[in-house]
């Protein structure tokens, strides 16, 4: 299928399909129809998770890449007759949601609750905003209950054991906010079982991010 791959510029990979795999492909859609295109996948249902802006910041490039990255791979799966739940994961409606300019705050308030009263859609999308926070201290109990919690009367730390080697991931701050590894636990505990998929795709903003993801996974 891939004749060749190579890397350009400052960055830019290129990938060359091949020719005759081209051919191929084209004259089966001609003879079979445009749907021999879609790879047949065994997975039936999928969350694709992306863009997800932080509510307290402004937006930058790397949403943009996101969104766009992760609507794509949402199209790819559709069209292979997969289920896809897209989910826009608001991990962060803590303290700094609060250093806003009260001014601002009671404008959004305003137009906000006319549209919660009058807008049973908004109503829907506003809820989920925090519909993982009754989870967390149920998933923190289960993972004390096991023994996987370490609290030294500061900041409670979830051990996760990878091989030989012990990763630290903080479940709460020393004043016992919950982290945002407490609430993509939370998140990930929930949907597992709820919505019934075999895959979870996560979109990243950026480079970096992987090792956060992979100590979640470890504890599910």
């Amino acid at each position: 299928m891939i004749e060749s791959c190579s890397i350009a510029g400052p960055g830019f990979i290129n990938v060359k399909l091949s020719t005759q795999w081209i051919a191929k492909r084209i004259q089966n859609m001609l003879t079979d129809g445009i749907d021999t295109w879609a790879p047949r996948l065994s997975v039936k249902r999928a969350i694709v998770d992306f863009s997800s802006p932080n509510i307290a910041k402004e937006m930058h490039v790397g949403h943009l890449r996101s969104t766009i990255i992760g609507d794509t791979i949402a199209r790819m799966l559709e069209y292979s007759k997969v289920d896809v739940l897209r989910r826009n994961h608001v991990g962060d409606w803590g303290t700094q949601v609060t250093d806003q300019d009260i001014g601002e705050l009671e404008l959004f308030y305003k137009v906000s609750k006319q549209r919660f009263d009058g807008d049973d859609e908004f109503k829907k999308r506003a809820q989920k905003a925090s519909f993982y926070n009754p989870y967390i201290p149920l998933d923190l109990k289960e993972l004390n209950d096991k023994g996987l919690i370490k609290d030294d009367e500061g900041p409670k730390v979830i051990k996760i054991i990878e091989g030989k080697k012990a990763l630290p991931l903080v479940a709460t701050e020393k004043d016992g906010h919950y982290s945002y590894a407490s609430i993509d636990l939370a998140a990930l505990w929930s949907r597992l079982p709820e919505e019934e998929v075999k895959w979870i795709i996560f979109v990243t903003l950026q480079s970096g991010t992987e090792e956060k993801y992979q100590k979640a996974w470890a504890q599910i």
